[in-house]
């Protein structure tokens, strides 16, 4: 269990014990196991998804690009035709657009 020894165990509970009280213990103890039973249960639902997704086939090229279609940035302005020419930009043109 995490590699924890009875000793080390005995420890941790005695310092739970000094730190929260002997009236909250039980409740403490409660909530921790709770909150243990929740995290599981997040685990194996995840793992399950993480497995149906694993198991399901990969979109093809037209399922993703008519997926994709409706988002603006997908869209291109400019047709391959005409390819945007690169610029050069020296360093001096960076340090003159500081001064302006």
């Amino acid at each position: 269990m995490f590699g924890i020894g009875a000793g080390e165990l005995m420890v941790l509970m005695a310092l739970a014990l000094i730190i929260v009280g002997p009236q909250k213990l039980p409740e403490v103890g409660r909530n921790v196991g709770r909150v243990m039973g929740q995290f599981k249960a997040q685990t194996d639902e995840l793992r399950s998804v993480i497995s149906l997704e694993a198991q399901a086939p990969a979109p093809t090229a037209a399922q993703t690009a008519a997926a994709t279609s409706h988002f603006p940035w997908n869209q291109t302005t400019q047709s391959p035709a005409s390819p945007v020419e690169p610029v050069e930009i020296t360093q001096t043109d960076v340090i003159n657009k500081g001064e302006k």
